[in-house]
């Protein structure tokens, strides 16, 4: 075999590996890049409460790369974000391909702005999506498994309620007092309220990036 053969061999061999390594390139940085998380999420409702409550969370990390959950919220009725979990002094780390239980505890009674309200009928019909708030920003996890300081300016925004679960953590008291009051029905909100949520969200950042920037 000449040698211009042997060079003209591995040019030809070139145009198949390089495809083949591009691939395994682009594949690495999909493992790699980004947050991708599904979940499952179970909701019932005891003798012991009038209120729905969501009591298991299943959560699953797709990507290789860990995932460090500050808040945990169920979004209902398109607005209305039920906090189910807080974990800013110690995160709740995903390791990279890991799953977790959450395990939640029965909820007695919901509270807006010290007002107690119910999710019943919305809970119910299902509309609820899981949103993990990262060290890296809000993400919607997908609900498919089979077995928002990044986001601070979003989740205060006025396109948003977060609804404050009564559990056992609080005192008899508040619990009681919560318990006592006449809950309202809350109804779903239009579809557009996520989209007007982001909106703002981005507003506000970037207005808190220009004061920034003029030392204001």
């Amino acid at each position: 075999m000449s040698f211009e053969s042997v060079i003209c061999f591995f040019q030809v061999l070139t145009y198949f590996i390089a495809p083949i390594t591009l691939s395994f390139i682009a594949l690495n940085f999909w493992r790699k890049n980004g947050v991708r998380v599904q979940g499952s999420l179970s909701s019932c409702q005891s003798a012991y409460s009038e209120d729905s409550y969501f009591y298991d969370l299943l959560l699953e990390n797709l990507k290789d790369r860990p995932v460090n959950i500050l808040n945990i919220y169920i979004r209902v009725g398109n607005a209305y974000h039920i906090e189910i979990g807080s974990y800013h002094d110690d995160p709740l780390v995903l390791k990279p391909y890991e799953v977790t239980r959450v395990d939640l505890k029965p909820v007695h009674a919901y509270l807006i702005n010290m007002k107690r309200v119910s999710f019943n009928k919305i809970i119910k019909s299902m509309q609820s999506k899981i949103i993990i708030s990262t060290t890296t920003g809000r993400y919607e996890v997908k609900r498919d498994m089979k077995i928002d300081p990044a986001v601070g300016e979003y989740l205060y925004s006025r396109f948003m309620v977060v609804a404050q679960p009564i559990t056992d953590d609080y005192l008899e008291h508040t619990i009681k007092e919560a318990k006592e009051q006449e809950p309202e029905e809350v109804e779903s909100c239009p579809r557009y309220y996520p989209l007007l949520s982001n909106i703002n969200c981005k507003v506000a950042m970037l207005v808190f990036k220009i004061k920034r920037l003029f030392g204001k």
